[in-house]
């Protein structure tokens, strides 16, 4: 019965009908009530009343084509924390007839109603909360919303009741009464308004989308009993319990008809959806209840019943109920219509399939998208913690002629600004990222990162380069396409492992990409990045401007703003005394910048004597004698500035004794301010703990580490001082040099940290060291770890050991244990070691639960992380130096190895470790573990220990595929080929040096192998050959030189028995 690949036809039709579609009715029958189904005459009569409902929802839709109310459906959602029932897959099968039927039908995730008659084209399914609120805009009262509801069927049941009697719903609906009673605005007002509220109360434990549609109508029936407001018709449905029990009555009169259902079953459904339809549309009820007639009619006897007959049915009870523009439809010209709405209806399933593989897709490309946020502080933040300019400042840069060159020119790769400390760079970069380029380069993509000493985060040229691919994919989407291999091969958790090299190469290839466009990338204050990522993305640049030289597209460019140290300038040399690159040297412009200083002191010394109305002469003579003071900058006049009485004098003699004490310079300035300090000791201990942390600590930890002393024995013991507290005192108790951003705590600048370890004239009490610090970390840390709440069940603090991308988080609600969890080790590293400190924690157990089977990778690690003490404690409760593992290293000596650390290498020495053990997944040596990690010392006396020759071709690929790129590793690379490391020696995970140094990029290594005589046609290895290594990548460098040497452009990889690439998986290819 029907045309095949009708989706509103049962499952198990005849043979005509598609097998793979699915009913209206079918698709949300009662599993249970279909699986109990027991009597072939009953299942068989189920069917065909199905069958004959799916042809009475046809003839409907003809029906009901010309239709258009507006209507809403209210429901609550099943709740698996409550006993109650929602009846809400009954509701939903409704919302999809009524659909079906070509009705203008929303709900709360139904939206806009539509695209009448397109069953199953718009999804009924929990989701798309943000989208919740705009559905839900047409339950606003029709005075107040154009597009509102003009009936809603809202569905009454125990759950719904449930929440409706809640305190919570109770507060929430006053709250939204409150709205409409106090905004006297525009709709768009209103709406606003309304909106905030939903959002500050949905993420709250217990809210239910549900209370706001309920809470809408209470406010429309409201207004129209105070103001006669015209209102939605409510049409009640009982979905399940008792009518007094399970919806408002408020919402209901008197005279109020209530639908209720009287059986969960589908014959029950299909007659409540007629008496719904009626209610509806009373317009049109008389033809509705000839087509429920005509339904019951061709139910009674399924075998009387042919699938012409049935049409027919239909076509004799409306054929006089058409409306005026379809009284010529006649019998045929019905089945006519009735197959075509089957036609529409299949595509509309097909394109849905095709939908939902696209939404897969665009899902999981969201997904991508925002694993590449990094953590700590946004990107956006970072810039915007940065003040805004004052007009008539900044343009010692913008109107300069070679920014304006730079700006202008595409060709002109990079602009290096370079100034003291001070001078505003980060406030230039700010504005030139807010206002400049977006005025003056408005067709390019412009992207930033501000680094900063002060915070670990903004160390990070890891982090820098994530901001920008997530920046760039937040402008062009479609560039999302670049990273999706990356994020297939590491996962949504694994970002943060990805390597520098893996991210520039996405960086590449996102700007060789043809929708990539213009664009500009600023890197504020490069000197504060961590020196080794300083050096690789100094490096990347370099090679990137100076390959693209002759090259029109990209269209990509780089400006970056530094102090002016030497070893920046002469990286940059090679391009800046370049055709592409350009400095701009602030060292040169020192008037232009002292004048717009001056402008700066004006504006702040008129902004005060307003706010506290300064005496003429007073506020004049301030602002002279600050204009007069020579090592003026920003930085200085903005403490001193601060650093002012409250109580301004208002006499010049007055105001002279102030300023005579004030100091000359940056350094003077924090001296002076901590010795105001109320509490030294407590300023003192602050300052440690900030200055030690390697990420910015919140308020809560800063206070769990203040209040942690030797007698404290658990968190309950701490006497905590609370956040809010803290971030009212800490500024002034630490002279200024604290600066609280949302709930973490940073220094105000740089120079603090310089002004804190570097000054040795400074007072006993503000005199500081780097190894200090972290040693009163790593007490704190510990202790912590010691507490009772912190178990070895629920933190593993192994993973302080490891490199730290790749320590898992742990989230735990007690302030700095995940902190501590994850830094400890590196604090007590990094500071005074003490053994003492570590010997509880084995003790206790906590760091090694089960010794026999953990303690062998365990001191792997603390080889490889350089934790000398931790590793001699290690070491003494370890009798068998020479044991292997199926970890990353495979044996201690090929981890110490890897980490460096020359003194932990020789202790393994003397317990005569075996200098040629392989182990590990990877197979590993000791000596290419030294050798992919630049130590060359530790290379040398692996060979004069006896390191097998034999295997220095595995060592040169490691060496060659290096992540630590330095001069050093080209040294090993030469070193090994003169100790007689075969160049073409084959196997390992690139098959060959060459291929391997092909794959990374380093072309100087790959020069050099092939210059002592490296086959470049080589077969083998994951890539196939260095062409293809290279070209995996887009080393486009690398490439041209094979091409010179002769390389075979036409070489096909291997293929297997199956005709595919012979690929093996390369884990941490990149790591």
């Amino acid at each position: 019965m029907g045309s095949k690949g009708d989706p509103a036809s049962s499952s198990s039709q005849p043979t005509q009908k598609s097998q793979t579609q699915s009913s209206p009715v079918s698709e949300l029958s009662d599993p249970g009530q279909r699986a109990n189904r027991k009597e072939p005459e009953e299942e068989d009569g189920k069917e065909h009343a199905e069958n004959v409902f799916d042809e009475a929802l046809r003839t409907l839709r003809i029906v009901l084509e010309l239709e258009s109310t507006r209507m809403f459906l209210v429901y609550a959602h099943e709740n698996r924390d409550s006993q109650k029932k929602a009846s809400q897959e009954t509701a939903k099968q409704f919302i999809r007839w009524f659909n079906y039927v070509g009705t203008n039908l929303q709900s709360d995730q139904l939206p806009k109603g539509s695209d009448k008659g397109a069953y199953f084209c718009q999804p009924v399914d929990d989701e798309a909360e943000s989208d919740i609120f705009k559905n839900q805009m047409c339950l606003l009262p029709p005075h107040i919303y154009s597009l509102s509801a003009k009936k809603v069927i809202l569905c009454g049941s125990e759950l719904l009741a449930e929440y409706l009697n809640s305190e919570f719903y109770v507060s929430y609906r006053e709250d939204i009464k409150s709205v409409f009673d106090n905004t006297e605005a525009s709709t768009e007002d209103l709406k606003a308004k309304l909106h905030e509220l939903v959002e500050a109360n949905c993420r709250k434990p217990g809210f239910h989308h549900v209370w706001t549609e309920v809470a809408l109508l209470e406010a429309q029936k409201l207004l129209h009993q105070r103001a006669q407001k015209p209102c939605a018709e409510i049409i009640p449905l009982i979905l399940n319990g008792n009518l007094r029990e399970v919806l408002p009555p408020e919402l209901l009169q008197s005279t109020t008809v209530v639908i209720k259902l009287e059986e969960d079953t589908q014959a029950d459904h299909h007659k409540h959806f007629f008496k719904l339809l009626s209610r509806t549309f009373s317009g049109k009820s008389g033809v509705i209840d000839k087509v429920q007639k005509a339904y019951q009619e061709c139910i009674k006897d399924p075998a009387q019943e042919s699938d012409l007959g049935i049409k027919r049915t239909f076509y004799d009870a409306v054929s006089h109920h058409w409306d005026e523009n379809l009284r010529s439809f006649n019998f045929g010209e019905f089945t006519s219509k009735i197959e075509s709405l089957q036609d529409q209806t299949a595509r509309g399933l097909q394109d849905r399939a095709r939908s939902k593989l696209q939404q897969g897709l665009d899902e999981k490309m969201r997904k991508c998208h925002q694993a590449l946020v990094p953590s700590g502080m946004p990107y956006d933040d970072q810039k915007n913690q940065n003040p805004l300019h004052i007009p008539g400042t900044c343009l010692w840069a913008l109107e300069h002629p070679n920014y304006l060159r730079w700006r202008k020119n595409t060709d002109q790769r990079l602009l290096w600004i370079s100034a003291d400390a001070g001078c505003g760079k980060s406030v230039l970069c700010r504005t030139i990222v807010d206002d400049d380029l977006p005025e003056h380069a408005v067709n390019a993509s412009v992207l930033y990162f501000f680094f900063k000493d002060t915070s670990d985060d903004q160390r990070s040229g890891h982090k820098a380069i994530r901001s920008l691919l997530h920046q760039f994919i937040s402008r062009r989407f479609s560039l999302v396409k670049n990273v999706m291999p990356l994020y297939d091969e590491l996962g949504d958790k694994k970002m943060d492992q990805a390597s520098f090299f893996q991210l520039w190469s996405v960086f590449l290839a996102m700007m060789r990409d043809p929708d990539a466009g213009e664009v500009i990338c600023l890197f504020d204050a490069l000197d504060e990045c961590r020196e080794h990522d300083q050096e690789e993305l100094i490096r990347s640049i370099n090679n990137f401007c100076s390959t693209q030289q002759h090259s029109p597209s990209p269209k990509v460019r780089f400006l970056i703003t530094s102090r002016p140290y030497l070893d920046i300038q002469a990286a940059f040399e090679n391009v800046v005394q370049t055709s592409i690159g350009i400095r701009l040297n602030g060292a040169l412009e020192s008037d232009s910048i002292k004048k717009e200083i001056d402008l700066f002191i004006r504006h702040h010394v008129t902004d005060i004597g307003k706010q506290i109305k300064l005496p003429p002469k007073v506020q004049e003579y301030l602002h002279e004698t600050l204009l007069s003071m020579e090592n003026r900058t920003y930085l200085w006049l903005h403490l001193i500035i601060k650093s002012l009485p409250k109580e301004w004098p208002r006499k010049i003699s007055e105001m002279k004794e102030i300023i005579r004490t004030l100091p000359r310079e940056i350094n003077a300035t924090y001296e002076s301010l901590l010795s105001k300090s109320p509490n030294m000791k407590y300023a003192r201990k602050v300052l440690d703990f900030v200055l030690a942390a390697y990420e910015p600590l919140t308020l809560d930890e800063l206070d769990v580490a203040l209040s942690v002393s030797e007698e404290a024995k658990s968190y309950k013991s701490l006497e905590l001082e609370g956040p809010e507290s803290l971030r009212e005192r800490l500024p002034g108790l630490c002279g200024l040099m604290i600066n609280i951003i949302g709930s973490k705590v940073y220094f105000i600048h740089q120079t603090v940290k310089e002004f804190l370890l570097h000054r040795k004239e400074a007072s006993q009490e503000w005199n500081f060291t780097v190894e200090k610090s972290h040693h009163h970390m790593a007490l704190v840390c510990i202790q912590i770890l010691s507490f009772p709440e912190t178990t070895a069940a629920t933190v593993n603090i192994h993973q302080s050991l490891l490199e730290v991308k790749y320590r898992p988080r742990i989230f735990s609600t007690h302030p700095l244990l995940s902190y501590s969890a994850f830094y400890w080790a590196d604090h007590y590293r990094d500071g005074i070691a003490v053994a003492y400190i570590v010997e509880g924690l084995i003790k206790a157990n906590i760091m090694v639960k089960d010794i026999s089977s953990e303690l062998a990778d365990t001191i792997q690690l603390a080889a490889a992380g350089r934790h000398e003490q931790i590793f001699d404690l290690l070491l003494k409760k370890h009798s068998d130096v020479n044991q292997t593992t199926e970890g990353k290293f495979g044996t201690v000596l090929a981890a110490a190895a890897y980490g460096g650390c020359f003194t932990i290498f020789q202790s393994l020495l003397t317990k005569e470790a075996d200098v040629n053990t392989r182990g590990g997944r990877f197979d590993l040596t000791a000596l290419q573990a030294a050798c992919e990690e630049g130590h060359k010392e530790i290379a040398e006396w692996l060979v004069a220990k006896g390191a097998d020759g034999g295997k220095y071709g595995n060592a040169l690929q490691s060496a060659s595929a290096s992540l630590k790129w330095h001069k050093d590793i080209v040294g090993i690379v030469e070193w090994l080929v003169a100790q007689g490391a075969d160049v073409n020696a084959r196997g390992g995970k690139y098959g060959n040096a060459l291929q391997a140094a092909s794959r990374k990029g380093y072309k100087k290594i790959a020069e050099f192998l092939v210059a002592k005589g490296a086959d470049v046609n080589v077969q083998g290895g994951k890539y196939g050959n260095a062409l293809q290594a290279a070209s995996v990548r887009g080393h486009k460098s690398i490439v041209d030189f094979l091409v010179t040497k002769g390389v075979v452009m036409n070489i096909e990889r291997k293929e297997n028995a199956s005709g595919e690439v012979e690929e093996t998986r390369e884990e941490e290819d990149d790591q």
